[in-house]
């Protein structure tokens, strides 16, 4: 399945949650759906991000979460090369309790990030 399929099925609340531990995915594959999850107040997170805060910090109170959205516009002067364009680890949500809910099992697990 192509990730834009899987996160479909976060927009349309097939799934709750969606991670991608290492960097499998373009811009361009992510960008629309990126939009239409937003527009259920779901997020595209950049999980290295995400999970180095919460193992410094050891709360989700008062978590901004928005932060740490994934960035498109990292656009690079020279030749274009597609791998300037992938993505970084991410973790997308539609419902901001399914992420709080398993930062911690990511942290006790010790999920391994590419």
């Amino acid at each position: 399945m192509y990730p834009c399929n899987k996160l479909l099925s976060i927009a349309l609340k097939q799934a709750n949650i969606y991670l991608v531990t290492k960097s499998a995915a373009y811009n361009w594959d992510l960008c629309a759906a990126h939009a239409i999850i937003q527009s259920i107040n779901g997020q595209i997170l950049d999980l290295r991000q995400v999970i180095s805060y919460y193992k410094e910090n050891k709360t989700k109170e008062n978590l901004d979460l928005s932060q740490f959205e994934i960035i498109y516009n990292n656009i690079k002067p020279n030749k274009f090369q597609p791998k300037d364009y992938a993505c970084k680890p991410f973790i997308v949500y539609h419902d901001e309790q399914d992420l709080l809910a398993i930062l911690p099992l990511l942290i006790v697990n010790n999920i391994l990030i590419e």
